[in-house]
């Protein structure tokens, strides 16, 4: 078995042992009393997705930061930008329509500020 795995079960076992002196009751008897009150959501809880700014996903799109300066933008679009372009070595047009408005958005964003 590896050490972590070694180090988790004893840490288990303290906890355990914790559990019988403080409540009289061991680990797994406080987990599945928990459970018969609660419920299963005490086990799992779904995941919370989480809206994504607009703009945040423009930067991400692009490979930006947003605190990142307009002329380190700019040329971290046009590197982007050659690499993709139609006429390029390697064409690539929907990436390169995708960088496009991602950088267009984000410029038009700054503009406004």
């Amino acid at each position: 078995m590896p050490k972590e795995s070694n180090d988790l079960l004893r840490l288990l076992k303290k906890v355990d042992g914790y559990s019988r002196v403080i409540s009289g009751k061991s680990l797994a008897q406080l987990i599945a009393n928990t459970i018969e009150v609660f419920g299963d959501d005490v086990i799992e809880k779904p995941r919370v997705q989480q809206k994504v700014d607009p703009l945040m996903a423009q930067y991400m799109a692009l490979g930006a930061d947003p605190d990142w300066s307009i002329p380190v933008i700019k040329s971290l679009y046009r590197a982007q930008a050659r690499e993709c372009h139609p006429d390029g070595a390697k064409p690539d047009e929907a990436k390169f329509k995708k960088l496009t408005a991602a950088y267009e958005a984000i410029m038009a964003s700054r503009k406004t500020k």
